[in-house]
């Protein structure tokens, strides 16, 4: 059996150093570029590879599809999906959850990241941890508030109620 693989000084960004692989992957009933909507029968008829897709809004990163078996695959790939003005799109393969994540977080140090919410952690250990519950539920997608007037939490309707005091006599 021949194995091939893809010598870390070639262009990964050239689609033919790809085309000794194709053969490995089940592709039967599904068209190209894959649609979302064709990712779990992507799944089903490749069983130890889980799909996640990501999608670019401008100024965020959105989780738009998470699989269900991200943890219990022998491989894992996260897409970025761009688009076009005339609905055309294609994805990128991202490498790096740290070095996607840490722009928006403003964060120079590696993190750990959900591929579920894309939540970032500075211990693998609270990642752990945060996975056992966030996969339980679909994508998410935390928004933190701009600086400015946003960021500040104000109670506008405040009810004093004082308990009636008591006294003990000896």
């Amino acid at each position: 059996m021949n194995v091939v693989s893809i010598n870390s000084n070639q262009h990964k960004d050239y689609a033919g150093i790809y085309k000794p692989f194709m053969h490995l992957l089940n592709m039967e009933g599904i068209q190209s570029p894959v649609p979302i909507s064709s990712i779990g029968k992507f799944e089903s008829q490749n069983p130890d590879i889980s799909v996640n897709v990501l999608y670019h809004d401008g100024n965020q990163i959105i989780p738009i599809r998470s699989s269900t078996f991200t943890d219990q695959c022998k491989h894992h790939i996260t897409l970025l999906m761009i688009t076009d003005s005339h609905e055309r799109f294609h994805y990128l393969s991202v490498q790096s959850m740290s070095r996607l994540v840490a722009s928006q977080v403003n964060s120079r140090y590696k993190c750990y990241v959900c591929h579920y919410c894309l939540y970032p952690f500075r211990k693998e250990v609270q990642l752990k941890q945060h996975k056992i519950m966030c996969q339980k539920h679909q994508s998410q997608q935390i928004n933190y508030p701009t600086s400015g007037k946003d960021d500040i939490l104000k109670f506008t309707k405040i009810n004093y109620q004082f308990p009636v005091p008591f006294v003990i006599i000896l």
